[in-house]
């Protein structure tokens, strides 16, 4: 069977072109998307259908850059219709990892929320 889904995407996003609903295979997603770096914020609203990786909160901190998720997953027709806000800061959940500034990786930085893994770019 098929689901009925709000279909709301930034420029570029094909997948909802000039449609403003969609047939889902078994979910509808609502989420939005924030990046901050710097003084620049970037809020990002998708409504769309809702595979199980996109359906939970989550958030990174890069050093200079963070991004966050906000989801919502439900399962009747049109149930995606409701904006949601951006994820509220997180408290520093007792984690840190190291962050570079340059070449200078002795600096540490908290992690928040449900951020439990460090990771390494080079």
């Amino acid at each position: 069977h098929s689901l009925v889904c709000q279909c709301v995407s930034p420029v570029g996003f094909v997948q909802c072109q000039h449609q403003k609903e969609i047939n889902c295979p078994d979910q509808c997603a609502s989420l939005t998307f924030f990046v901050k770096q710097d003084d620049l914020n970037v809020t990002t609203v998708v409504k769309t259908c809702g595979a199980p990786e996109l359906c939970s909160n989550n958030s990174a901190n890069m050093g200079g850059v963070t991004a966050s998720r906000n989801a919502y997953c439900c399962n009747t027709t049109l149930c995606n219709s409701k904006t949601l806000p951006v994820l509220t800061q997180q408290r520093a959940n007792g984690r840190m990892c190291y962050t570079c500034a340059g070449s200078d990786c002795s600096q540490t930085m908290d992690c928040v929320g449900e951020e439990y893994y460090c990771i390494s770019q080079t």
